[in-house]
């Protein structure tokens, strides 16, 4: 007898505690195998020094609208709005690069910020996610420089003003 598994595909939610360490993991893994083409190594390593400030990320968790997304149980993305109107995280993991995710879990962040009544979302889009934005309609309000353990690390301040618009972004 032949059994066919069912893929159901990514299945989206709201985070929980439980998500941190996997969302923490993600966070790094994400960072050094996908921005290294982008970033040296040392503020690839200063960057990823922000996964210590443990209080920073349980603060995320019980403060911001944090959608994950999973395939298999296995987290493979997560997205993070603060105060209705800024995007703050947005990552996915380097193994399901290029398959939707980003754009569905960002979609999902678009949708509730509309709903508490935002008149745009901003970013600060690191030189590795500058494009994807650019094609959600993000436009760069200005580059800027922060300082994460004395390095500098190049960004993008961006911003999608809602309009009558519908949450998609340019196709």
């Amino acid at each position: 007898m032949n059994v066919i598994m069912n893929n159901p595909g990514p299945a989206y939610r709201r985070a929980t505690m439980a998500d941190l360490p996997a969302m923490q993991q993600l966070f790094v893994d994400s960072i050094l195998r996908t921005c290294n083409n982008d970033y040296e190594e040392g503020q690839l390593l200063a960057w990823v020094s922000g996964v210590e400030d443990t209080r920073r990320w349980e603060s995320i968790i019980n403060s911001q609208y944090v959608m994950v997304c999973e395939v298999d149980t296995a987290l493979q993305g997560f997205c993070t709005l603060k105060d209705g109107t800024y995007l703050d995280m947005l990552f996915v993991s380097p193994t399901a690069q290029r398959g939707g995710i980003a754009r569905a879990l960002y979609l999902h962040i678009e949708l509730e910020s509309r709903r508490a009544g935002a008149k745009e979302i901003t970013v600060d889009a690191s030189i590795t996610a500058r494009r994807f934005f650019e094609k959600m309609g993000f436009t760069i309000l200005r580059e800027q420089l922060v300082e994460r353990k004395g390095v500098h690390i190049k960004n993008y301040k961006m911003c999608k003003p809602f309009g009558g618009d519908t949450a998609a972004g340019r196709r």
